[in-house]
């Protein structure tokens, strides 16, 4: 039976001492103090639920700092950024091959057509979304302004309605592309077979969502449109997402961006990033992202 919140707001200071009574140690109050007033109690609260050494009193195993708390925090910002940047990389070529391969084989309006989708009724709830996301971007962008204020087509050609479509509404499109051939060429930029791309794509719009939320994202499971795993191919791919101890944690993720980067061409420069910031981890962590143990020793992760 659910009961009534009568938990009152409590002072930083009062914040402070709460967590020295469960044991953590703050060396400098003043500083935990300016942390917890830019990044809020509630926030902060997940990162230490692996320091704590008896989660239903919330009490710290012995020598836990606010330190170590901050340090995994911070850790989780700076893999939120290169998770962004990754899925941008994504993002863009999608807009792009989807602009190009439906342009050249049905024409400039090519997205308008019913006929190339499977389903008429998301295909008319996508196209509403699209032509809302065309009517509040055209304004702020010359180039879009300038098509709008040139040409009295009611709609602009698909090379510039994809500047100004949102990458939830850009993965129903995809997603709903009835051509096969079309969805091949498409997916063949990432090396991923069409049908898991799509699905591929529904995922990172989640994991998108969560970054530009500022979301916890290290050990989160994520359970919205949860990645499958491929069926044969790629087999590296495959072989590497096997291995993930729960594949609803970042390890999964991950798999998929670094093997995306190998063929979108940002693997080189990123990867080492990405593999510095998870040496800060150390293995119990790792394990809480879903990484396996040998992970490192996989051919996706050389």
């Amino acid at each position: 039976m659910k009961r009534p919140f009568e938990k009152q707001p409590r002072t930083l200071e009062e914040q402070i001492l709460r967590l020295e009574q469960r044991g953590l140690i703050i060396h400098d109050p003043q500083r935990a103090k300016e942390f917890l007033a830019k990044v809020q109690y509630m926030r902060l609260r997940p990162y230490w639920h692996p320091f704590e050494e008896n989660p239903e009193k919330h009490t710290f195993r012995k020598g836990t700092t606010f330190d170590d708390l901050t340090a995994l925090y911070i850790r989780d910002q700076h893999l939120r950024l290169l998770v962004f940047e990754a899925i941008a990389h994504v993002e863009v070529a999608l807009r792009s091959q989807w602009a190009y391969q439906l342009a050249l084989a049905h024409g400039t309006q090519a997205y308008l057509n019913a006929a190339l989708h499977h389903n008429p009724h998301y295909h008319r709830e996508n196209l509403e979304q699209l032509l809302e996301e065309w009517d509040r971007a055209w304004e702020h962008d010359p180039v879009l302004r300038h098509f709008k204020e040139t040409y009295q087509d009611e709609y602009p050609p698909i090379w510039l309605a994809c500047e100004a479509i949102s990458f939830g509404t850009l993965s129903r499109f995809f997603a709903n592309l009835k051509d096969r051939a079309l969805s091949e060429s498409i997916a063949s930029r990432f090396g991923l077979p069409h049908s898991y791309l799509k699905r591929v794509i529904k995922h990172l719009v989640v994991v998108r969502n969560i970054v530009a939320h500022h979301g916890r994202l290290w050990d989160r499971k994520i359970t919205a449109f949860s990645l499958p795993l491929p069926e044969k191919r790629p087999f590296k791919l495959r072989e590497a997402m096997l291995k993930a101890l729960d594949q609803q944690r970042i390890y999964s993720t991950l798999a998929v961006l670094v093997y995306m980067g190998e063929h979108l061409g940002y693997r080189e420069e990123w990867y080492p990033r990405l593999k510095a910031l998870l040496e800060q981890y150390g293995t119990y962590l790792h394990q809480r992202m879903g990484f396996p143990h040998d992970w490192e020793r996989l051919e996706l992760w050389r």
